[in-house]
């Protein structure tokens, strides 16, 4: 049978409802027209039929299109035969968010869909996590946002604006530094210093509890957090030194702030890291986690992992809590 006999058979099947046949001929005609070379009509196809059938209720076979589509564009580099873009990258990531926002939560089929995006290379991965962190948080999923945001192209504003929220919903109020300090220092672990200044200062001034943007803070870790965006940029290394020993006991507060601030010393101010003759225990592992992810994306299920820590999990707990009261 020819490609357009199969593509009348499929408008036949589609108006009559029969969606389980038309989802076997989608994944026909996928083979077909892959082998013919026709890239740019099977990537528009397969997005047209994965958005007609989630909507129609069809998610798993919807889904399935999903990945192949992704899976078309990696196999081609986004490319047709005469070197031409098969969709702009603008156009891309708007489509990787649409698709990515159909597919319901917490189902295999959104892991293998992220797993898939992972693998794409001729667009930046921060970009797509930007997607995928902004759909999250419209779902309320902030802990999967949050992680998203971390390796995200975000400027900070979406980021504050998602702690925030992440906070005033599911956060113990004295906790409101700590949000922004975990973030913040995991961002610059990443070596992506201007969404951390950006983040911090949008956090601070617009948090109902803080409503300030410089130093003097009446929370001393939101002080540190200023002074050491600043030591920063000067570089010196006795001054990270001071600031870290000045407010050594406000960051026993997190025992993960000790691993950061190693890294953070290493990256900024080239301070050794201290040798520790041994396995580095569970923060130094998520550190480790933490880098990696940056240059090796993975699942929402990976990312989930490392973000059920400290804040995260309390926040967990207190909405359970929440729904029990």
């Amino acid at each position: 049978m020819s490609s357009q006999r199969l593509l009348n058979k499929l408008n036949k099947c589609l108006e009559s409802g029969d969606y389980y046949e038309s989802h076997q001929i989608y994944r026909t005609l996928y083979y077909r027209l892959l082998r013919e070379k026709k890239h740019l009509q099977l990537c528009q196809l397969l997005f047209d039929g994965s958005i007609l059938l989630m909507t129609s209720g069809q998610h798993n076979s919807g889904a399935d299109l999903a990945t192949l589509y992704i899976q078309l564009l990696i196999e081609s580099n986004n490319k047709t035969v005469n070197d031409e873009e098969i969709v702009g990258q603008d156009q891309l990531l708007d489509n990787i968010r649409r698709l990515f926002e159909l597919i319901p939560p917490k189902t295999p089929e959104r892991v293998t869909f992220i797993g898939t995006t992972s693998k794409v290379t001729f667009i930046p991965m921060t970009a797509i996590r930007r997607q995928f962190a902004t759909v999250l948080w419209r779902e309320k999923n902030f802990v999967e946002s949050r992680q998203h945001f971390v390796h995200s192209s975000d400027s900070g504003i979406e980021c504050s604006e998602m702690l925030i929220e992440f906070q005033t919903t599911l956060g113990y109020p004295s906790e409101v530094d700590l949000f922004i300090a975990q973030f913040v220092l995991q961002v610059l672990c990443l070596r992506n210093k201007p969404m951390a200044d950006q983040t911090f200062r949008e956090y601070t001034s617009k948090h109902p509890s803080i409503n300030n943007s410089n130093p003097p803070f009446l929370l001393p870790l939101l002080n540190f957090l200023s002074f050491l965006l600043m030591a920063i940029d000067s570089g010196k290394s006795e001054t990270f030194k001071l600031l870290t020993e000045s407010y050594g006991t406000t960051l026993k507060r997190d025992p993960s702030f000790n691993d950061y601030l190693s890294q953070i010393g290493h990256i900024y101010f080239g301070i050794e890291k201290a040798s520790r003759g041994g396995p580095q225990g569970f923060f130094g592992n998520f550190i480790q986690s933490l880098l990696e992810d940056s240059d090796e994306e993975h699942s929402s299920n990976a990312d989930s992992g490392n973000a059920n820590r400290t804040i995260d999990s309390r926040s967990q707990q207190r909405a359970e809590d929440v729904e029990l009261d």
